[in-house]
């Protein structure tokens, strides 16, 4: 700017020396802009304060959200079921700086010049401003690199092979890599270190040469055209959804003795209420039962999309002398792939919820079946052992076979809620409430619906619990489905990892290596969080676009097949 000011002054004296110009105005303008994206920041976490569901703070660079009262809970120890949830992590978009320098002199000649005088001056305002925009290495919070022979305790990071990972408890030697979904480290996500870029602005030049015959009137403005940047980065990190659309819980519903007389209501009334919502249920048939009205009600049900799971052929209790597995479980599949196009259920429930150690170990290995509802204990004498361990929210499903469920009856009675019931609260409502609050899966055991069979649920009570949920699903908090489809999520959500590129264009691939990982196929939910606040994202998939639903801390949320190939982020 100085080079400028020197410029004006000798130009503009040599013209009034030369008799030529009576005043002179001179003009010199650089407009920089500047406009970073803003990234959504909430306070520090401070020990001594005490916080409420839904509160979010930040802690070493990650920021969290408080699932339930806290206070004193550190967020990078809380774990997965902790107080603390993480939603994301502090995101810097890539500055960018375009400076417009706009050069206008404006030269105002004499009237009447009283010489003859033939200057020769060339005048050049020079304006070399260069904006140098460098990108800032973006990612999730990180480590120091995993060290074999390194002592690492409850809440330390690491970086191993491109991926953050964080110790759960005192730890040494074992590698991040193979810990597993139960073992010591707890893997957060891949990491993207964005490469610098620059934006160089170009060197405008004007030359001035003014003559005594001539007037001039000059008026250069050098706009410069920022350099366009090819394949930049659009997504910083990139993590799959705990539940299928970013969900906060899953939530099944249950109806036994599907086929069985006196249940008449799930396809009179469950059936079109449901449909009426766009809400799924699941159906336990008794297969032996089944009329050619029944099986013909039962495709009607999965093609509306609910699940048909097995509740054996003939509903006898498993403790029994006469009880078949080969035909009560194999028998019950067989026959619903001869009636229902080829369909065979790939979840079982127990008639009466009891089972022996025999009957247990044999549907574990029985082809098709992915899990079943948790059954009552029978000890060695043929009594069951009604231990509670049915009952319960799945907030860490242990064990596939064992999923545990909350019944219905009119009084609450049996269930885990009986107390709370008996104060005025709604059984059916509560069991999901929990849900929500915990994060967890919550399946309810029902059977008939507005009819005669057992604890039979009234349909006031009925349809009013299907608009409870549908409220919950509508405001991004539930995410109702059928049981083997929460199953296989949470399989396809710890095994087939995304893997965010490192330079160039957002594209996330997956590693598919894990067994786990083609054996549960489904689709995941991702979210992506966007380097620049101001951005939207695109994404598509062999080609086809994806929808995306907005998150929170500038995340989307899109819902990717990860045996179909790579996905592709872009700005709007």
């Amino acid at each position: 700017m100085e080079q400028m000011q020197l410029n004006k002054t000798m130009m503009v004296s040599l013209l009034i020396s030369a008799g030529l110009f009576s005043g002179s105005a001179f003009a010199i303008t650089t407009t920089p802009t500047a406009k970073p994206a803003t990234v959504p920041s909430y306070p520090a976490w401070d020990s001594a304060t005490t916080y409420t569901a839904g509160q979010r703070v930040t802690h070493n660079g990650t920021t969290y959200e408080a699932q339930w009262w806290t206070k004193g809970d550190n967020p990078a120890t809380a774990g997965e079921w902790g107080a603390w949830k993480v939603v994301g992590t502090s995101v810097t978009p890539t500055p960018t700086s375009t400076a417009t320098p706009s050069v206008t002199p404006s030269i105002t000649p004499s009237a009447t010049p009283t010489a003859t005088v033939t200057p020769s001056a060339t005048v050049t305002p020079s304006a070399t401003p260069t904006a140098t925009a460098t990108a800032i290495v973006t990612a999730p919070p990180t480590g120091d690199a995993w060290n074999s022979t390194t002592v690492y305790t409850a809440g330390k990071r690491v970086t191993y092979n491109g991926r953050l990972y964080e110790a759960k408890w005192y730890t040494v030697g074992e590698n991040p890599s193979t810990s597993g979904q139960w073992g010591v480290w707890k893997e957060i996500g891949a990491i993207v270190t964005l490469p610098p870029t620059t934006t160089p602005i170009p060197t405008p030049t004007t030359s001035v040469s003014p003559t005594p015959s001539v007037t001039p009137s000059v008026t250069p403005s050098v706009t410069p055209t920022p350099t366009s940047i090819v394949n930049t980065p659009t997504v910083g990190y990139v993590q799959t959804a705990k539940w299928r659309d970013g969900a906060s819980a899953a939530y099944t519903m249950f109806h036994d003795d599907f086929c069985s007389y006196g249940v008449e209501g799930q396809v009179r009334d469950a059936a079109p209420a449901l449909k009426q919502r766009g809400l799924v249920a699941s159906f336990g048939m008794i297969t032996g039962n089944c009329t050619a009205t029944g099986w013909s009600n039962a495709k009607q049900m999965i093609a509306d999309g609910h699940e048909i799971y097995s509740h054996t052929k003939t509903h006898i209790d498993a403790k029994t002398a006469t009880w078949d597995a080969q035909l009560q479980i194999d028998g019950s599949s067989n026959d619903m792939a001869s009636n229902l196009d080829g369909y065979r259920p790939s979840f079982f429930a127990w008639p009466s919820d009891v089972a022996a150690d025999a009957p247990l170990a044999y549907l574990r290995t029985a082809a098709g079946y992915i899990g079943a509802r948790a059954a009552n204990r029978v000890d060695g004498s043929g009594n069951i052992v009604y231990d509670g361990h049915v009952a319960g929210l799945n907030n860490y499903v242990n064990d596939d076979f064992q999923v545990q469920w909350d019944l219905f009856t009119d009084q609450g009675q049996w269930s885990m809620y009986e107390a709370q019931v008996k104060a005025g609260g709604d059984l059916l409502n509560l069991h999901v409430d929990a849900a929500i609050n915990a994060g967890g899966w919550a399946t309810r055991t029902m059977h008939g619906v507005n009819d005669a069979s057992w604890m039979s649920v009234p349909l006031a009570k009925y349809t009013a619990h299907l608009d409870y949920i549908k409220a919950k699903v509508d405001a991004g908090l539930l995410w109702v489905s059928g049981p083997s489809s929460v199953i296989k999520y949470r399989y396809a959500r710890d095994f087939c990892k995304p893997i965010l590129s490192t330079s160039g264009a957002s594209i996330v691939t997956f590693d598919t290596s894990a067994a786990e990982c083609k054996k549960y196929a489904t689709p995941i939910t991702l979210q992506a969080f966007a380097l620049n606040a101001a951005n939207k994202l695109n994404a598509s998939q062999n080609g086809k676009a994806l929808n995306l639903k907005a998150g929170a801390n500038n995340s989307f949320f899109v819902t990717v097949d990860p045996l179909a190939g790579s996905v592709t982020f872009s700005a709007q």
